[in-house]
């Protein structure tokens, strides 16, 4: 399945005074799930091979970095990497000290400088461990890419350091309708994760009453009555929710709060928005909802996203705007890559750092 390695915890711990206080790095992302690795008084070598603390980051050299404890910093030298080693987006070009709050990045790997005590590590352990059963949960309700047959799919999910609540899905509604739709709960960590779930699995399974799941006006009206944000721990979503016929080729779709999608046709060199004006799903009790609707062309490619996609932090200091991920799929196909890795290594290349703010959710969908 397209996914991704979820966010990871890996704790270097030292004590430093009777009290029991530690010391300590976080993994924000990372391939490393629950791994602890207790720091002594020595320096230690990070690397992928050969070194103290081996790191499984293929962007990380067999001997990356030296880390050692000074006062209440760290001290971290790197060892020639080939891909340098960073403190809050700074090359380490000399031993450099890294304070409590700062962030490193070894390859593709960022870790956090922490101090807590035992107790507290052992929470955010079992709080990491919570968190990676809420992104197994969350990929299990994502349905496979479809290879053949009229509607052809492919996508793109990586959750967060703290997991949002971004969360997609598409079938056949009957012989005639495939539905197409990108959810994006407010906010981060399990409480997003949950209702994510919830209303993914309501759009699943069909349980709105009294609704015809063909009309994008009546699903989110009557989502909107059926999460109402003050009975739902003031959890709000957006949505974009998308119909196609396949005997007439009409797409209709609707969206609540949701970045426009974007169509590109294949004899077109330029995107479609694919845009309605909505409240978020839960946002106010009479919100009223519309839709729209284009005829797809043969061999049309539609992109379904969440605005962590393109809400990044650039090389040069800027924000990332929906211009530039439209930039990104207006441009040449690369050989060797889907479209949604193309897209993903395209945000990279423009982005500061290697983890992503929010979750990267991004389906592409074939006509």
């Amino acid at each position: 399945m397209g996914n991704d390695t979820t966010a990871q915890t890996v704790i270097f711990t030292q004590r430093v005074d009777a009290g029991g206080v530690t010391h300590y790095l976080v993994v924000r992302n990372g391939p490393e799930a629950g791994r602890h690795i207790e720091v002594t008084t020595e320096a230690q070598q990070m690397g992928r091979s050969e070194a103290d603390v081996t790191m499984a980051d293929r962007a990380v050299s067999k001997l990356h970095c030296e880390i050692v404890m000074f006062g209440d910093s760290l001290i971290v030298k790197d060892l020639g990497s080939t891909n340098g080693t960073f403190i809050d987006g700074q090359e380490v070009t000399s031993p450099a000290s890294l304070p409590v709050g700062s962030m490193l990045q070894v390859g593709e790997t960022l870790l956090v400088h922490e101090v807590r005590t035992p107790e507290e590590v052992a929470q955010d352990e079992q709080l990491s461990e919570d968190v990676e059963r809420a992104v197994e949960y969350v990929l299990s309700l994502l349905p496979e890419p479809l290879l053949d047959g009229p509607v052809r799919t492919q996508w793109r999910y990586i959750p967060s350091a703290q997991l949002g609540g971004d969360a997609f899905g598409y079938h056949k509604l009957d012989d005639d309708h495939w539905v197409v739709y990108l959810v994006d709960v407010c906010g981060h960590g399990m409480g997003a994760a949950l209702h994510t779930v919830s209303v993914m699995n309501t759009l699943r399974n069909g349980t709105l009453p009294n609704v015809d799941f063909t009309v994008p006006e009546q699903v989110l009206k009557a989502l909107n009555r059926a999460y109402p944000m003050e009975n739902h721990g003031g959890k709000y979503c957006t949505i974009w929710y998308g119909v196609y016929e396949l005997s007439t080729r009409q797409l209709v779709f609707g969206a609540a709060g949701h970045p426009p999608a974007l169509l590109l046709k294949a004899d077109s060199e330029s995107v479609d928005e694919l845009d309605v004006r909505g409240l978020p799903i839960g946002m106010l009790e009479d919100a009223e909802y519309t839709s729209n609707e284009v005829t797809v062309p043969e061999d049309a490619t539609l992109y379904v996203y969440s605005d962590g996609v393109y809400e990044i932090v650039t090389k040069d200091g800027r924000n990332g705007t929906l211009k530039d991920l439209i930039e990104i799929i207006e441009g040449p196909e690369q050989p060797g890559l889907g479209e949604p890795e193309r897209i993903e290594k395209a945000v990279r290349d423009q982005m500061a750092g290697t983890a992503f703010d929010d979750d990267f959710s991004l389906l592409v969908v074939s006509f």
